[in-house]
């Protein structure tokens, strides 16, 4: 399985934590509540030295497919994928050859059965202007992921572009990810965790940008998980206090016209 993916959906989750009688006995683990992927041109990630000090949980390459291997044998130990227009089935076979852990493709006249591929993660571009019904579709397929259009470069982030991702997000029910290419707040990211994004794609094209990807990664850090929604109910709603002096349903007595 990709291990993009395996993280966009344990988002938020936790693991148990190792049993025994040690300080570490019953405690759980708990996953990142966001992901994080930084996207690179090919020829900054040509130079090991410019993109060592990346702190991501993945690496989104803007490349050719034939240019992936090469570029991929002098990084990191990031998952890397890979971002292009259109793949078809033998490029999805070839790219898991090169140790490609995902896909993320714009055209949906890419080749359907890409998805009959295991071993790669398959991350389908999603915009506003798609129709409801196509945008389902894509969710009934075997798809991984979606990446949600247009970028968000409005912030912090407003009650417009909210209620535009959740909207897409309830209507393709996968894990999303969405661009910040220019970085992102604190508050819009916990906005954005709440309303059910997985994960975050931000752009990296010189060394003055790791500044924005270090306090993006510090934010996630500072995330709390979400509290389950009953536990929100109990707390927020009054309880009816129960006594001998309520009035009796009338319906049990009489009858009502």
């Amino acid at each position: 399985m990709s291990n993009l993916i395996d993280m966009l959906e344990k988002a938020g989750d936790s693991t148990p934590g190792p049993m025994g009688f040690g300080p570490a006995s019953g405690q759980r683990k708990s996953a990142t509540q966001m992901v994080l992927v930084v996207r690179v041109s090919s020829d900054l990630l040509s130079n090991p030295q410019g993109t060592e000090k990346l702190e991501s949980d993945a690496i989104l390459i803007d490349t050719t497919i034939e240019e992936f291997k090469k570029i991929t044998e002098n990084s990191g130990a990031q998952s890397h994928g890979i971002h292009c227009t259109e793949v078809t089935a033998s490029d999805a076979s070839a790219l898991v050859d090169s140790c490609c852990d995902f896909v993320v493709f714009e055209s949906l006249q890419s080749e359907a059965s890409v998805t009959n591929i295991d071993d790669i993660g398959i991350v389908v571009v999603i915009s506003t202007d798609m129709d409801k019904e196509t945008i389902r579709s894509l969710g009934m397929f075997p798809i991984d992921a979606a990446l949600l259009r247009p970028p968000l470069v409005d912030l912090p982030l407003k009650f417009a572009d909210a209620a535009r991702i959740q909207k897409l997000t309830r209507l393709v029910d996968k894990p999303v990810l969405v661009e910040t290419p220019d970085g992102i707040d604190e508050h819009s990211i916990e906005v954005l965790r709440n309303i059910g994004v997985q994960g975050l794609i931000i752009d990296f094209v010189n060394a003055s940008d790791l500044e924005k990807i270090t306090e993006t990664n510090e934010a996630i850090s500072k995330l709390k998980k979400i509290e389950p929604k009953a536990a929100r109910r109990n707390v927020l709603l009054p309880q009816l206090a129960v006594t001998d002096n309520l009035d009796p349903d009338p319906s049990e007595d009489e009858e009502i016209f």
